[in-house]
């Protein structure tokens, strides 16, 4: 008899592995019609005005580029991050979606930790195509300092984007608001050696951006480990109770 609950557990355990992998063919499809042709036509307009002429009058200087890559980096990465995780549990929950997903048996956890890792290859997909295109109109925008900077601010802000969909509908709103106001409140109290200072470290360290790329993209040594780790620790842990949410709480119930 025991046989045979093994046998079923684990045909059950295979058939639900079998279907997430069905899932992310259609996962992969959603996020590039939704989220990643977005990406990259945004992308490539605006590097195309920001760049292009830039490298015509610099006379491909190479100071000059890093400055201008390093400005594309910091204004559009962090966009590309909300259109690429904005919503990702909310919308099947406000929509009902999640009826019909889970009918079958799916894990719900496994599946949006599934999503959340195809969304993150497809955004770094992205940036790849972004800098082919670059490199191919002659900007030469160094590959694995930029995709290292696009992923640690993925983790970061995608970790606080991905806990507001799990917590609210109103996502977008919610997780915007708090990196506004976690921006602010560092700038203005971050240094405080009272009750305020203590208490805003508590905020997501969305100010700790800026600091990935202080030298520009073409200066490896500009690079700032501190600033990751605070970065990638903290959006890791808002993965982290996201998922510990999912596991506990219906999806109805949101």
């Amino acid at each position: 008899m025991s046989n045979i609950t093994g046998n079923t557990a684990t045909n059950a355990t295979a058939t639900t592995r079998g279907q997430l992998g069905r899932y992310a063919l259609w996962q992969f499809a959603d996020f590039v019609k939704q989220r990643g042709a977005l990406i990259l036509v945004l992308g490539s307009l605006c590097g195309w005005f920001m760049l292009l002429p830039l490298y015509r009058i610099s006379n491909g200087n190479p100071q000059l580029l890093a400055v201008a890559a390093t400005s594309w980096m910091k204004m559009f990465a962090p966009i590309f991050v909300v259109f690429a995780m904005a919503r990702l549990v909310s919308v099947d929950r406000a929509s009902g979606a999640f009826r019909f997903l889970f009918s079958k048996p799916i894990s719900v956890v496994r599946f949006y930790t599934q999503l959340v890792a195809i969304h993150f290859v497809a955004y770094l997909a992205c940036w790849l195509v972004l800098l082919g295109v670059a490199w191919a109109c002659g900007v030469h925008i160094p590959f694995d300092v930029t995709l290292l900077n696009a992923a640690i601010i993925f983790i970061a802000l995608g970790g606080l984007y991905f806990i507001a969909s799990v917590l609210t509908t109103h996502d977008l709103m919610a997780a915007t608001g708090v990196w506004i106001v976690s921006y602010i409140v560092y700038n203005v109290w971050g240094d405080d050696s009272g009750i305020k200072g203590t208490l805003v470290h508590i905020l997501p360290p969305m100010h700790k951006l800026g600091a990935l790329t202080r030298g520009g993209l073409g200066d490896f040594m500009s690079f700032d480990p501190s600033a990751a780790w605070w970065l990638v620790g903290y959006g890791l842990g808002c993965f982290l109770v996201g998922i510990v949410v999912l596991a506990r709480k219906p999806l109805a119930a949101g």
